[in-house]
Parts: structure tokens; C-alpha cells; sequence
């Protein structure tokens, strides 16, 4: 029944939010799409896949996984991402890279954890830029949390005292991950060009995500300004993360829609909303041809290649 929650809170938010709209109106703003700026904004879900994985291949260990095998795995993952809350999906990418063959399950877990972490704080980041540049003052109770949250959250991904009485605390079965981002935590600390290449790749590519909604509103006719936007989309994806919906369809819809009030009206919000869901179905959809291959144990992925595994021996 727990399953089925996220499900039903999500249709439950989206039929509230489209049982007030003006059907007539919702339909004007369709009609009144500008295609070059839906294109771009589309096209820019290649440029922050390839950013992601890119990224991935840098914090796994040297040479254990290529850009290739490393965008595969982030589409495959990126399948399960509109069946789960929070982007959970991102998780599988652990699954699949011990699957392969590459690393430790309990280690590549811990590399996507961290993944996951760089991702949140870059996103924090980029929404205190985009507040501090907003045209109008906005309440302390909006930056603080944001401010907080990411000060915090730079200490757990950086600081080796915390991770190190964390792995004193830590039962068995999180130590494995623990141990990995440790290791990477000793790379930031050690490697200049390291740090700055995960830091770049992180803010690059949540600044296009950014930007992407920045051309879906252009693209409904809509001028917000570009750091406004920055502030109020990643505060929207952010609520979109909470964990009580489906991929974050209806709290993220909601949030668009009271968020971008001032430049669009509740119509655009909710057709804004949907343009945003394709960040997530467009990656999964590209993703489907390569969910089974993902998830072949390394001990059959001869038979791509043409080999034949040796069979185990079998007892008489």
C-alpha cells in the first residue's frame, strides 16, 4: 500500500491543480508554443546528460569505467526516475555498475551518494545565487533554510572528520560506502584539478538544467529574468524532491504555478509543469534500450562480444 502513496498523492495534487484551470485559456497557451525555444530547451538534455556522466567517470577509480559505459548506466538509471520519488532512481546506477562488474556494490554505492550530494549542493548553490540577484527583497525564511542547508551540506561532502566518525558509527553494512566517500573526499583534498573539474561539471550541469526551464517559460511566451529564474525553478525542483510524490509531478507543479505567478499565469504554470516532467521522460525513454543491458551480470557480458563463458562445474 506504501507504493501506491506516492502515486495517489501525485494525482491527487494534479487533479486539484487542473480542476481550477480555465481549459480555454490552458489551450491559447499551447497553441501559442514558440518551437524554436521548445527545441533548444529539449536539446539541452543531451548536453547535461553527457555533463553527468562525464562527472561519473571521474569519480569512479581511474579507468574502471568509460564515457560510453557511463552514459549508458546514467540512461538506464534514469528509467526508473518517473516511477520513484526524489530522483531515487539514481540509485540503480550502483546496482548496475556492480552488476557490470566495475567496482564493489558497496563501494559504487557510495560514489553515487556522493554523486547525488554534489548534485543537491550545486543546485543550493545556484538557487542562493539566483535569490540574492532576485529584483525584489525576499524574506529571510527563504534564504536561511537555503543558506543552512547548503553550508551543511558542503561540510558533509568535504569534511574527513565528519565521514571518520561517521565510519566509527556506522553499522557494517554502510561502512563499504562510507570507505568510498572517504576516498573521494581524500581526492578533493589532494587533487586541485580533481576538485575543480567535479565542481565545474556539478554547477555546468545544474545550470543548464536552469537554463532549460528558463527556455520552457520563453518558449510559453513568458520573459522572467534569467537569475529570478535560477532562484525560483530550483526552489520548485526542490519541493519536486520532497519524498511524497511521483518523480515530483503535482508538488513541483504546484510550485512552478505559485512561483512563476508573476510571469505566468496559472495555465502557463501548469503547461511549464509538464514541459518539466519531459526532463525526466525523455532521459528515460532513451534510456530503455540500454535497461537490460545494464543489468547483465559481469559474468554473461561475454556473450555480446561473441565469447562463450565457461560453465561452472557441476557435482556428480
Amino acid at each position: 500500500m506504501r507504493r501506491l502513496l506516492p502515486w495517489a498523492v501525485s494525482a491527487g495534487l494534479m487533479a486539484a491543480i487542473y480542476w481550477r484551470l480555465d481549459w480555454a485559456d490552458f489551450a491559447r497557451v499551447a497553441a501559442a508554443t514558440r518551437w524554436s525555444w521548445l527545441a533548444g530547451a529539449l536539446l539541452l538534455v543531451v548536453l547535461t546528460t553527457l555533463a553527468s556522466a562525464w562527472r561519473f567517470t571521474l569519480l569512479v577509480p581511474a579507468g574502471a569505467i568509460t564515457l560510453t559505459e557511463s552514459l549508458k548506466l546514467t540512461l538506464a538509471a534514469g528509467v526508473l526516475n518517473p516511477v520513484l520519488p526524489s530522483k531515487m532512481g539514481d540509485l540503480a546506477k550502483a546496482w548496475f555498475v556492480a552488476r557490470r562488474g566495475h567496482m564493489a556494490g558497496s563501494a559504487a554505492l557510495g560514489v553515487v551518494l556522493f554523486e547525488k550530494a554534489a548534485d543537491l549542493m550545486a543546485l543550493l548553490a545556484l538557487c542562493l545565487v539566483g535569490l540574492a540577484a532576485a529584483g525584489r527583497p525576499l524574506p529571510l525564511w527563504v534564504i536561511a533554510p537555503v543558506a543552512a542547508v547548503l553550508g551543511a551540506g558542503l561540510a558533509t561532502l568535504v569534511s574527513r572528520r565528519l565521514s571518520r566518525a561517521a565510519l566509527r558509527l556506522a553499522p557494517g553494512g554502510l561502512r563499504g560506502p562510507i570507505e568510498a566517500w572517504r576516498s573521494l573526499q581524500q581526492k578533493l583534498a589532494g587533487e586541485r584539478a580533481f576538485a575543480a573539474g567535479i565542481a565545474v561539471l556539478s554547477l555546468g550541469a545544474w545550470l543548464l538544467h536552469l537554463a532549460q526551464i528558463w527556455l520552457f517559460a520563453r518558449a510559453l511566451n513568458a520573459v522572467p529574468p534569467f537569475l529570478t529564474t535560477l532562484a525560483l525553478a530550483a526552489l520548485a525542483l526542490l519541493a519536486g524532491l520532497v519524498p511524497v510524490t511521483l518523480a515530483g509531478i503535482g508538488t513541483r507543479d504546484a510550485a512552478l504555478i505559485y512561483l512563476f505567478r508573476d510571469y505566468l499565469a496559472p495555465e502557463g504554470g501548469a503547461a511549464l509543469g509538464l514541459l518539466c516532467t519531459l526532463r525526466y521522460l525523455l532521459p528515460a525513454l532513451a534510456g530503455l534500450p540500454f535497461l537490460a543491458e545494464m543489468a547483465v551480470p559481469a559474468q554473461w557480458a561475454p556473450l555480446r562480444e561473441g565469447s562463450t563463458p565457461s560453465r561452472p562445474a557441476t557435482r556428480s
